[in-house]
């Protein structure tokens, strides 16, 4: 699910939590999302390329619950979500694992957010 999605239902579990007589504030916010990260346009580019191939029809469907892109649009695409209200990411990662993606995941995104 995108942002917005994750937004929207954020704010249906905070309801659902008042009206129960649960903090929601009690509720790890948390969002799952694949990740297809490249340290260049071209890399993160290609790196869709094996997205299509991987899932073909089904990628319109799953990409938007997926960080791609280069280091600054998967900041920029987590932010995002961080304003939606996730408290957490946690990456959805499948083999064969991306190792090098990671890497860049670990170098270039996380700073962002530490």
């Amino acid at each position: 699910m995108g942002p917005d999605v994750f937004a929207h239902k954020n704010a249906v579990l905070t309801q659902w939590c008042e009206k129960e007589g649960r903090d929601p504030r009690a509720v790890r916010r948390t969002v799952n999302l694949g990740l297809a990260l490249g340290r260049t346009r071209r890399e993160a580019e290609r790196k869709r390329e094996s997205l299509t191939a991987q899932f073909g029809a089904a990628l319109s469907f799953l990409e938007a619950g997926m960080l791609v892109g280069t280091p600054q649009e998967v900041v920029d695409r987590i932010g995002a979500y961080v304003q939606s209200g996730a408290e957490w990411i946690i990456l959805a990662l499948r083999a064969p694992f991306d190792l090098d993606g990671m890497q860049v995941f670990i170098d270039s995104v996380m700073p962002a957010f530490s």
